[in-house]
């Protein structure tokens, strides 16, 4: 091998060495990730029902103006019935 080539192979084992110790010292234990992934599983649901019991209220009120739509008027208001009588 040339001198150039040694160069050359030394650089990328630098490299691979310094981009190997940046993963090792990026990486978090395990109980700190099981928290976290915890935590964001808890948000997202709490975001998810929270999103729901905005949205809900909402088609509801769409849909009990739908009422005077001949074909699907008496549907609508079946299911707005029912759900008013669950409230």
């Amino acid at each position: 091998m040339n001198n150039s080539k040694q160069s050359e192979y030394s650089e990328m084992i630098k490299t691979a060495n310094n981009l190997i110790d940046a993963i090792n010292n990026s990486k978090t234990s395990f109980r700190k990730q099981l928290w976290q992934n915890i935590l964001l599983g808890a948000m997202s649901a709490l975001g998810g029902v929270i999103a729901l019991a905005i949205l809900i209220p909402i088609v509801i009120y769409f849909l009990s103006q739908l009422e005077w739509i001949p074909a699907i008027g008496d549907f609508i208001k079946k299911i707005v019935d029912h759900i008013q009588s669950i409230k």
